[in-house]
């Protein structure tokens, strides 16, 4: 009688840690499901924001592009052209030099007069160049430091 009494209390007991441990594992899951969603949803939410000040950006440079186009006055439309013109060309010489440093291609950018292909030119060079100085900084950060000379067991030690 009294081994049955024993014998039972330790089934029962065995069984109410497996619960328990299945509750546990239960509650885990449960939070690093709600973790995971919430990772995601700050990532959604990210690239949203990325996607709005693309918009935003491009809607700046579309507006620029209708003033100049409504502008009467040729010498501002060719005084602005040779100033985007200008500012490509120094973003072509900036991405030769970066490219050059990082070991890659320069991007290649055709001359033209056409604004919008100049906006586009130097929208596509200020994101390479960007790219590319990231590149450089992380080649720089990534540099070992020269390792001091092991001391221990089996040297000489002056």
């Amino acid at each position: 009688m009294g081994i049955a009494i024993v014998a039972t209390t330790t089934l029962g007991a065995v069984i109410a840690v497996i619960v328990i441990i299945i509750i546990i594992l239960a509650i885990v899951a449960a939070l690093v499901a709600m973790a995971i969603k919430r990772k995601r949803a700050e990532e959604h939410e990210r690239k949203d924001d990325m996607k709005k000040e693309a918009d935003k950006a491009e809607g700046e440079i579309g507006f620029h592009m209708e003033e100049m186009e409504g502008e009467g006055d040729t010498e501002d439309l060719e005084s602005t052209a040779e100033r985007m013109k200008a500012e490509r060309d120094r973003l072509k010489e900036e991405n030769e030099n970066l490219a050059s440093e990082v070991g890659e291609d320069a991007l290649e950018c055709a001359d033209t007069d056409d604004p919008e292909l100049l906006v586009g030119q130097i929208k596509s060079l200020k994101n390479e160049n960007d790219r590319l100085r990231e590149m450089q900084q992380s080649r720089n950060n990534k540099r070992r430091k020269k390792k001091k000379k092991a001391e221990g067991f089996g040297q000489q030690q002056d």
